[in-house]
């Protein structure tokens, strides 16, 4: 019995599920954990391979934690390096102290320069600048923490200041609000990135929050397709690259 168990494993080891039966799972050399909230940053290290992108550019919007359900952090690892997005300074700081490769704004990102109010919530990652959707989640049972004036940089001092490539690769975004808007306003100003993470579903404590269909269809009106969708999140890949994407092997 000793021996077969090591067999077995040896067989895993080597990396080929040499075994038949169900004795022991085989598990892929190349499998990836995973520090997104439901997997994006494997969907997407599979989709740029496909698309033939290796090492690239993004800028995170709301980044919120540098690693905890970040879409990015997989790829700040693998030598990606981008602007990170976040009003919330002691995350910004944590961004700072863990991603030192990337660049950080400390503030809001808008269409238009200002100042909005914003809505620190427990747990954090539902902090918002949009009230009404800070009022539903105090509804729901959160607490809202603090609300507070915060800068907001508007996008094209964003591309300016921070120098965003046109063909930049990746914009995962989260803000709690019109995420819609900040997307179109890059385009419109010449930055069009190859992918977006967007969350698409309506918080809810539990499983049933409502598709957001017209943020979906909105970005997709853009000339995005929706590559995959993991509940929470939507994954657009711009349509010029949509080929390669879906049919590779």
């Amino acid at each position: 019995m000793l021996f077969r168990i090591r067999k077995l494993l040896a067989s895993m080891i080597m990396g080929r599920p040499a075994f038949t039966g169900d004795e022991l799972a085989w598990v892929n050399p190349d499998a990836v954990a995973s520090n997104a909230q439901c997997g994006e940053d494997v969907l997407l290290r599979h989709l740029f391979g496909a698309i033939g992108v290796s090492t690239g550019s993004y800028v995170d919007i709301g980044a919120n934690d540098p690693a905890h359900f970040s879409n990015t952090y997989f790829l700040y690892r693998a030598g990606w390096r981008g602007v990170c997005v976040e009003p919330q300074q002691h995350l910004a700081e944590r961004i700072r102290q863990f991603r030192p490769g990337d660049r950080v704004l400390n503030a809001g990102l808008g269409v238009d320069d200002g100042m909005l109010t914003f809505y620190e919530i427990h747990p954090h990652t539902l902090s918002t600048f949009d009230e009404p959707t800070a009022r539903r989640y105090a509804q729901l049972g959160h607490t809202i923490v603090k609300e507070r004036p915060v800068p907001i940089l508007s996008v094209s001092e964003l591309i300016k200041q921070y120098a965003i490539s046109p063909d930049l690769d990746l914009v995962s975004i989260d803000i709690e609000g019109d995420e819609h808007a900040i997307v179109a306003e890059l385009i419109r100003l010449g930055v069009r990135p190859k992918v977006i993470v967007c969350e698409t579903r309506e918080y809810a404590r539990t499983l049933g929050g409502a598709r957001q269909e017209e943020k979906i269809r909105q970005l997709m009106d853009l000339n995005y397709i929706v590559y995959a969708d993991t509940y929470v999140n939507t994954i657009f890949l711009d349509a010029r690259y949509a080929h390669g994407a879906i049919h590779e092997k």
